[in-house]
């Protein structure tokens, strides 16, 4: 414990920072003011000049920042490439517009479960919400988001159907603050993938699969697996 740090019954089995959250995500005001704040305040930045939208990253994925013209992921901030561009693998130079998103990007989890998302956080101790308080019947779900029209692109609030559970949001944007927990901790999504998951994680980075040794159980092959995943594309690699 560091030096300091305030022992409450609470703080058992966390670490100083793990518990410092808990209190922030634990606080009344801050679960009064809804998810639909966090995720503006946990929205789409742009990684060239660092311009900051308070919009859902759900949707189209493909961000076009209006104020430097910088194309990137919204969920990952990695860069989308033109074709005959990219040289990041060999397979890039068929392809057209295109962007490599890490395996903890919403891109890739907003199509998991929300009974394996919650489960991986619940594992490493990440408190989550799933009540609004105030929340009313045949309430709509406030999270802003960029659409379409005639005329352009425009901002407005999602209108989607709430659902109990759900902290007052609908279940696109309840999953998008799964991920963004998942995200801002740091969690590496490995943990909940299948075998099959895995090997195609590996297929993508264009290295061979670990073939299962002879008389190696299910449990150690897989966590190889998980091992030289890890090993081959870090979590936090940037390009």
């Amino acid at each position: 414990m560091e030096l300091g740090c305030l022992w409450e019954d609470q703080h058992e089995g966390l670490t100083c920072e793990q518990y410092a959250q808990w209190k922030i995500d634990n606080d009344p005001e801050n679960q009064t003011a809804g998810l639909a704040r966090y995720l503006e305040d946990n929205g789409i930045d742009c990684p060239s000049c660092k311009m900051k939208f308070s919009l859902a990253k759900g949707g189209c994925m493909h961000f076009k920042c209006p104020q430097c013209g910088f194309e990137f992921c919204s969920g990952c901030s990695q860069p989308f490439h033109q074709k005959g561009v990219c040289r990041k693998y060999r397979s890039c130079q068929g392809q057209g517009l295109h962007c490599h998103h890490p395996r903890n990007c919403l891109y890739y989890l907003r199509d998991e479960d929300f009974d394996d998302l919650q489960k991986l956080l619940k594992t490493n101790k990440i408190h989550i919400n799933t009540t609004a308080p105030d929340q009313e019947a045949g309430q709509s779900c406030p999270v802003m988001e960029q659409k379409e029209d005639p005329e352009g692109k425009r901002d407005e609030a999602c209108g989607r159907e709430v659902e109990e559970g759900f902290a007052g949001l609908c279940k696109i944007h309840y999953k998008e603050y799964l991920v963004s927990l998942i995200n801002k901790r740091n969690v590496d999504p490995v943990a909940m993938m299948s075998v099959d998951a895995i090997k195609r994680l590996i297929e993508r980075e264009e290295k061979k699969v670990p073939e299962k040794k002879a008389n190696e159980t299910d449990a150690k092959y897989r966590k190889r697996l998980e091992q030289f995943i890890r090993e081959i594309e870090p979590l936090n690699r940037q390009e």
